[in-house]
């Protein structure tokens, strides 16, 4: 039996056999408490800072600067893969994660008032995934043997991403109705990724013992640093007869990303013992393949695309409601190679009629779908004002309802049999429906908002992302993977946010012209 033929099969069969992506969902994370709340349906009608993420053009209807702080303090995702290691053996990962959604602040240069400059920093994704399962069992793993052996497997995957955005966004007000603005942002990606699987099979042939065993790993860490650009009409104006309603309008364009920086650190091995065919009563035969592949690589080169987007919003304000649409078209990203691997790894021992080296053992693939996500959010402020300590407040209630849908192309999920090359697995392969609800208070200097937005995975049946309790010899030691599981997936988040708006005492608004 060829090596490849072996390296082959583990590559498409330890946990899942789908791409590796930080962020196989572009609408999980929103920025602003109140926009949180509308669901991010914000394209047209966005007047805060967080328009440099949504609609640069949207900075310039911003009449006071403001310094703003929003963040998700508590989230927590819980997610369970009935049968996704095999038959009654789930896989779970319950995780708590605090962090900010973004911070930033907006400058008003007072000699030019049509010009308007806002920069800050906001997490555009974060995942933080742990999954292990074990099966220990007497079974008949070589089928063509009389009695059984004992059986021991243990699978882990740990998934680890982390993206930030740092950057500045300008605008102009052309009009009275109309503005333009335009946002350039460098992105920060840090990726973790780790999978193990460790089996044994204890067995006896004539009154003789051995084991085999396959035990595979694959690590490796994405340092990856892209320019995104990204620019923005908007447009307002009062109904005609309708003196109290405004229409919005909002269109953006997200260029594709450019590398600027990136390396990476990737480890990977592969080490069969007495695995064959084991369909003869030999143990020669049963022992025809024993092998050990490993390689690593601390300077890898690395190419971590972004994808480009088409956006639009509507929007409908009155003096007590508000009605919000906004959709996003991204672009399909096409198979490429998130990881080269041009190294030669070589194989021991090496056994005859295959190759002496192993090329692109340890590159790892990526595509991205072309899809569309939708949001609606709706306010209803409250006519009735709290007074407090001789001050007025205004409040309203938010809701809002989105798609999140995921990115991966399964037109793009098989590894092509070229060189041993591999896709990594996919840990997120659901879509998403989003639903938030909560309120807004809203003084003269500054706003409080804070409210819930849950996550609801939805798929339908998937493969099995690897199947110890019904393993074979022939499958070294892995069971056929089958279409049985069960995503059941939920994501909880608490959003608060914090909004200071400058008066025109304060100093920033006498800062000289840039």
């Amino acid at each position: 039996m060829h090596l490849q033929k072996i390296v082959c099969f583990l590559l498409l069969t330890i946990f899942f056999n789908s791409e590796c992506r930080s962020q196989n969902h572009y609408w999980s994370q929103q920025y602003g408490a109140e926009n949180t709340l509308l669901s991010g349906a914000v394209i047209a009608g966005v007047r805060d800072n967080s328009a440099m993420y949504y609609n640069p053009a949207g900075l310039g209807f911003i009449d006071v600067p403001k310094i703003s702080v929003s963040a998700t303090a508590y989230g927590v995702d819980l997610v369970n893969l009935k049968n996704g290691a095999g038959t009654n053996l789930d896989l779970k990962s319950n995780k708590l994660v605090i962090y900010p959604q973004i911070a930033s602040g907006s400058l008003v240069i007072k000699k030019k008032p049509k010009f308007k400059m806002v920069y800050g920093t906001l997490i555009r994704y974060r995942t933080a995934l742990h999954f292990e399962q074990q099966n220990t069992m007497t079974y008949k793993v070589f089928k063509a043997l009389p009695t059984e052996g004992f059986y021991d497997a243990r699978v882990e995957y740990d998934f680890n991403s982390t993206g930030n955005w740092l950057g500045a966004a300008f605008a102009y007000r052309i009009n009275e109705h109309c503005a333009i603005g335009y946002s350039q942002f460098f992105s920060y990606l840090n990726l973790q990724y780790r999978q193990s699987l460790n089996i044994t099979s204890d067995n006896k042939l004539r009154n003789m013992y051995f084991v085999a065993s396959n035990n595979s790993n694959l690590n490796f860490i994405i340092n990856n640093i892209n320019a995104i650009e990204k620019i923005g009409f908007s447009y307002e104006k009062k109904v005609k007869n309708k003196d109290s309603l405004t229409f919005k309008f909002g269109l953006t364009v997200t260029m594709p990303s450019i590398k600027i920086f990136s390396k990476s650190k990737v480890y990977q091995s592969i080490e069969l013992n007495n695995l064959g065919d084991g369909t003869v009563l030999s143990l020669d035969t049963i022992k025809s393949v024993s092998s050990i592949l490993n390689n690593s690589n601390s300077n890898i080169k690395t190419n971590y695309k972004e994808a480009a987007a088409i956006g639009l919003g509507m929007e409908f304000e009155g003096k007590k409601f508000r009605v919000c649409f906004a959709a996003e078209y991204f672009i399909a990203v096409k198979e490429y190679n998130l990881i080269k691997d041009n190294s030669l790894t070589v194989k021991r021992p090496v056994i005859s009629n295959s190759p002496e080296y192993i090329t692109d053992f340890m590159t790892v693939r990526q595509s991205n779908n072309h899809i569309v996500n939708v949001a609606i959010g709706a306010e209803y402020k409250f006519p009735d004002k709290i007074k407090k300590n001789d001050r007025v407040i205004s409040w309203s209630i938010l809701a809002g309802a989105r798609t999140d849908f995921n990115n991966h192309d399964i037109r793009y999920k098989k590894v092509k049999e070229v060189k041993g090359s591999q896709e990594a697995f996919n840990p997120d392969n659901w879509r998403y429906l989003h639903f938030s609800l909560g309120a807004s208070f809203d003084r003269k200097t500054d706003k409080l908002s804070f409210g819930i937005d849950y996550g609801l995975g939805i798929t339908n049946r998937t493969l099995q992302a690897v199947n110890i309790t019904e393993p074979d010899a022939q499958n070294y030691l892995l069971g056929i993977r089958q279409n049985t599981v069960i995503p059941k997936i939920h994501s909880i988040s608490l959003v608060m946010g914090y909004t200071y708006k400058f008066n025109k005492t304060d100093k920033i608004m006498n800062m000289r012209p840039l």
